[in-house]
This record gives C-alpha cells, structure tokens and sequence, in this order.
C-alpha cells in the first residue's frame, strides 16, 4: 500500500512539473509573424536617474485603430534626481482627443479621417523640456457590402471639434460668396466658396460641404482642371456620408487630380463590391500618394493574394517596405486577424528577409514630433 501511495504522488509531481515546464516553454517560445501574444497595456511613469537627465519615450497600444476608435498611449519618463521642479506633462496630437492631456498614461480617440498620425507629449520641468512621439495608424474598418453602420458611428465620434473661430469664419466666407453682381465678385465668391467648402469637410460637416462642392462642381465644365479638383472634395463628403455611388463616381472624374487618400477610399468602396481589379488600381494610387501609410498596401495585397497571385502580394510588401518598414508591416500582419493569410504567405514565401527598415523621417522641431493639422502627409512630412 505504502508503495502504491508513493507511486501515485511520484506521478503527480511528475505530471505538474511537466505542466509548469510547458507553460514556461510556451512563454518563452520566440513568435513568427503569425504567432500571438496576448496585449498588455504599455508602461509608463517616472524613473529616477542620477544627473540632470530628461528623456521622453511614447509607446501607444495598439499602434493601428478604426477611425473614431481609442487606443492606450503611456509616457515613460527618465527623469535626473538634480533636476528642479515639478515634472509636468502636456499631450499633442495633429488631430484626435486625449481622455487626460496631462496624466503619464492616458487614451487617445482616432479622428475620423484615415492616415498616419504622430501623438506626441512634451516633459517639462524648471530646467528645460523633452519630447517623444510614436506614429499610429488610423484606417477604415474592413467590412463587406455598403458602407456599414460601424463606421458611421465612429465618424460621429472622430469628428474634430470647430475651431474657436469657425462660425465666424463661416460667416464671412458664405457673406463673399452670396456677392455675384460684378465679374470681380463672382470670382471673389468661387475662391470663397471653395475655402468654406474644405473648411466644413475639415470639421466633418459633411452634408454642408456636399451641398457646397455639388454648387461649385455645376457651374463648371468638366475641361477646367479646377472642375476635377473640386469633384475629388465632393467624392471625399460623399464618401463619409455613405452615398457610395456618388462617390466612386466623383473619384474616378478626379482621374489624376485625385490625391493618395481618395485612392484608399475609392479602393475601399471597389473591393466591398467585389470590383477586385479596379480596387487594386485605386489601392495603387493611393500608396503612392501616401506612401508611408501602410492600409493601401496592407489591403492591395491581400487582394492580389485573394485572386491567386501571391507574388504580387508578397512582391508589394516589399517595394514598398522602405517606406513603410519591416517591424511596421509584421505589426500589422501579427495584429490583424483578416491579415493572417497574407501573414503566412509571406512566411512561406521565404522573403520575410527581404523586408527593410523605413528610412528616417524628419520632423518639425517646434513640435512634439507632430507636424500639420491633419493627416501626416509623405509630401509634408518627408519632402522629395
């Protein structure tokens, strides 16, 4: 009996020990791109050092949200035990909210427009400030059919507050362009027209803006360069207005004059309908407007992977890893469970190699890292 009883407990510890010992090998096992992790929040606080040393680090989770949505960002501080007064913090961003602009870890809404945006936090003290940023990713929910419920609801929480003066502004533009009597005044009216159209876009205005590019874009004929300009900005508040016929249609007049970030929304709206071929073309156009915005190139692969030319999907990734970065894109296939097959693809592909680091982008020193008022723009933010 005695050697049953010790035979049992023998197994038992065997077994547990087998169990511990998995669970440490599974946490240390090193991730592939499709491996998984489970998310934690990014630290953040204060950390003495000796000296008079101040450094920012900003690290933002996750690092890719649907417009309108939150994501955690958390400020690491190393801060010199010499270094006089109190440590303050104060949040940037180029668009978006902060929950709390001054606390070390705080929540970041999405603004309703796509694109890459660079959230920033400035450190200050009594002897001078530091600064640290993180760039984050703010695309349009992958979903099939007309454009959903979800991402109307998430433009009516990314939409940017009026500036202070906006009424005013608006005011005095609507005042100039309702003047038509004199060749002088309609001329002064179409300029003033097309400032109060973009302003009401800029504020997610959209029926506003829609109605006021509709009255521009009828006055014109479609041979005025100007006429193709103006149609982009009606495709642009259509677009966010869900009137998708419209849309498409006001993109594809724009033709050449159409920037990067119509070709993302055009391509959006093609591949839900299951216009693949043209899609791709769009998605084209757009990553070469916004070339270090990683969604149109992200969502042109999986196209092409979708149709059977997974070379051209994996041949993508790479032409454009310059631009977009190794450690950006295997962030994105890693996070996002629609991206996995490309993920694999590009694992057993065995070109996961051939992917390079982005090159250096130079930011605005006057800033947290945070340059414009809107999306950040490869031809703003990193010249030729």
């Amino acid at each position: 009996m005695t050697s049953t009883r010790a035979q049992r407990r023998l197994a038992i510890g065997l077994a547990l020990a087998g169990v511990l010992a998995a669970g440490l090998a599974y946490a240390l096992w090193p991730r592939g791109v499709t491996g998984k992790r489970r998310a934690r929040a990014p630290s953040a606080g204060v950390r003495v050092a000796a000296g008079d040393t101040l450094a920012v680090t900003v690290r933002a989770l996750p690092r890719d949200v649907s417009i309108g949505g939150e994501i955690v960002v958390a400020a690491e501080v190393l801060r010199g035990r010499g270094r006089p007064g109190k440590l303050t913090l104060s949040w940037r961003s180029n668009a978006g909210r902060f929950a709390d602009e001054t606390a070390t870890t705080t929540t970041w809404r999405a603004p309703a427009q796509p694109g890459d945006y660079t959230v920033g936090v400035v450190a200050r003290d009594d002897a001078g400030e530091e600064r640290g940023s993180v760039r984050v990713s703010v695309v349009l929910p992958m979903a099939k059919g007309d454009l959903p419920e979800a991402l109307r609801a998430a433009l009516a929480l990314g939409g940017p507050p009026p500036p202070p003066d906006f009424g005013e502004r608006e005011q005095q533009l609507r005042a100039v362009g309702a003047r038509r009597d004199t060749l002088d005044d309609r001329q002064r009216a179409q300029i003033a027209m097309e400032q109060l159209g973009q302003l009401l876009l800029d504020a997610g205005r959209y029926e506003e803006a829609l109605a006021v590019w509709r009255e521009l874009t009828a006055t014109m004929l479609p041979t005025d360069p100007l006429w193709r300009r103006y149609r982009e900005r009606l495709g642009t508040a259509a677009f966010f207005l869900g009137l998708e016929s419209e849309a498409i249609a006001a993109f594809q007049d724009a033709g050449d004059h159409a920037s990067g970030m119509s070709g993302y929304y055009l391509g959006d709206m093609l591949a839900r309908r299951g216009q693949v071929d043209q899609a791709i073309g769009a998605y084209a156009l757009a990553s070469r407007g916004e070339r270090r915005f990683a969604d149109p190139v992200l969502r042109l692969a999986q196209l092409e992977l979708e149709r059977g030319h997974g070379e051209a999907a994996i041949a993508a990734l790479i032409e454009h890893a310059p631009f977009l970065g190794r450690t950006r894109i295997l962030e994105r296939l890693e996070s996002e469970p629609g991206l996995a097959p490309l993920a694999i693809a590009l694992e057993q592909s065995g070109r996961s190699d051939e992917l390079v680091e982005a090159q250096t982008i130079p930011v605005v020193a006057e800033t947290p890292q945070v340059i414009g008022d809107g999306p950040v723009s490869v031809r703003e933010a990193t010249g030729p």
